[in-house]
């Protein structure tokens, strides 16, 4: 039997009119411009993700250029860490990097190569300094492949000078413990050109000449070393960019402190003779 609601009494779950998400779209657009800045604002400032969200679009959406300061602290916000990101905090932290790298994207879209380039760079460094502070399932290493693609596509449109490039890439790959511009010599080579090369080969032949060789009984742990194990990585790539079988052979008879380096040496003679009897011409990956 149905009876009149008392004042003040709460209405059924059957009388009550679920309020939707139009409801709350609806009221939103009938306040005022200020009260709702100050409604997000107060948000943000509780919630840092938020922020560094808002921080990102209004560095990209702000007048008369990029600022790229303004950029720089958009992407500290978002991929500087202050303690450590847990496995439950990386949903979070991963889509604030993403909009940090899209930033950087949406400025090479937006026909400021220059600038995108610059803040790859201060992007990937932020990478490598958060790389120890976030749980491992955040996977870092695919916003710095994003960042290197977007990169090499900047250096395409702005095209700077070709030296300085080279000797940013080769200081990036000899010391980055990410694998930052791994091959970078290959990878940049329709952007270098034949300066840029020559001067990345100079570079690299003088941090070889430093490389003490190994032989057979020597302590192998040295060629766990990292700097050994990168400038070896750069002067076979060089070899392969170059074509040449003989300068390859050289760099890997550099270390022959195991059997696996005589065996790598003999691979690499068995797949040029037998690509000479296949027909083709000799070449190596």
């Amino acid at each position: 039997m149905s009876h009149e609601r008392l004042p003040g009494e709460t209405a059924s779950g059957e009388e009550r009119t679920a309020l939707t998400n139009e409801d709350v779209r609806a009221y939103l657009a009938a306040q005022d411009k200020e009260s709702l800045v100050d409604m997000i604002m107060r948000r943000a400032v509780e919630d840092e993700h938020l922020f560094s969200s808002i921080r990102i679009k209004a560095a990209r959406g702000k007048p008369g250029g990029v600022d790229l300061e303004a950029c720089r602290a958009a992407l500290r916000g978002a991929i500087e860490v202050d303690g450590f990101i847990s496995y439950q905090e990386v949903y979070d932290y991963k889509s604030g990097v993403d909009e940090a790298v899209d930033l950087v994207a949406g400025l090479l879209k937006d026909s400021y190569p220059s600038e995108a380039i610059a803040l790859c760079e201060y992007g990937l460094l932020l990478i490598e300094d958060a790389l120890q502070c976030v749980n491992h399932s955040c996977d870092l290493g695919y916003y710095s492949e994003r960042l290197q693609d977007i990169h090499h596509a900047a250096c395409r449109k702005a095209r700077p000078d070709p030296k300085e490039l080279s000797g940013h890439l080769f200081e990036w790959e000899l010391t980055s413990d990410l694998g930052v511009f791994h091959n970078a010599a290959e990878r940049y080579s329709d952007v270098l050109g034949k300066k840029g090369l020559i001067e990345y080969r100079g570079l690299a032949e003088t941090a070889w000449t430093q490389i003490p060789a190994l032989g057979p009984g020597d302590d192998d742990r040295l060629r766990y070393d990292g700097k050994r194990s990168r400038i070896t990585s750069i002067m076979e790539g060089l070899a392969r960019l170059d074509g040449d079988i003989d300068e390859l052979v050289e760099v890997k008879k550099r270390d022959l402190s195991s059997q696996y380096e005589f065996l790598e040496i003999a691979e690499v003679y068995t797949r040029i003779n037998h690509m000479k009897r296949e027909g083709f011409s000799p070449c190596f990956a």
